[in-house]
């Protein structure tokens, strides 16, 4: 019990790392992406509220009439929209990312539930219930030396052998 809940808690850091490490990727390929561009926008946006602000009774009225404020109305709206445009396709791949965080977590959590209850069956009635399977890959950072002596006992692969003449395989009467 206390191997599979420090294997299950080892398969939850595992996951939040892996999550962490996406978000974080994502937030670097939006921002290398969309961040000048916005930042850019901001200060724009920032700028034509400024001019279409202070403009005073005789500028406002002498914008008006040569069509300048329009315009710059105009432009105003056309940015606040890039602007709204780039903020919508970045939430867009941030929800998505988070859905899929959010849908291994979940099958994370069901498998981990399911062994648990697997394991319980077999303690309550042990010729009854099967033995636990687990079927989740274990992953190789978690048993590289199990992965070597698999890969090492297949004869299907050419992974290196172990040398039956060391002397970690002599026995004490063949010396």
């Amino acid at each position: 019990l206390n191997r599979l809940q420090n294997r299950q808690l080892a398969e939850l850091g595992a996951f939040y790392s892996r999550s962490y490490n996406a978000r974080e990727k994502l937030k670097g390929e939006l921002e290398a992406a969309y961040g000048q561009d916005a930042r850019i926008l901001r200060s724009e946006i920032a700028g034509l509220e400024q001019k279409l602000g202070k403009a005073g009774g005789l500028q406002k009225l002498l914008s008006k009439v040569t069509g300048a404020y329009g315009r710059r109305k105009d432009e105003l709206g056309r940015k606040r929209l890039s602007l709204a445009n780039i903020e919508e396709r970045r939430q867009e791949r941030l929800n998505a990312l988070e859905a899929r965080i959010a849908q291994e977590r979940e099958r994370l959590t069901i498998h981990h539930q399911q062994v648990r209850d697997l394991l319980k069956d077999r303690f309550r009635d042990p010729d009854r219930a099967p033995p636990p399977v687990d079927h989740s890959p274990a992953p190789a950072a978690l048993s590289p030396m199990r992965a070597f002596r698999d890969a090492a006992n297949d004869p299907g692969t050419d992974a290196p052998k172990p040398d039956r003449n060391s002397r970690r395989f002599k026995s004490r009467d063949s010396e």
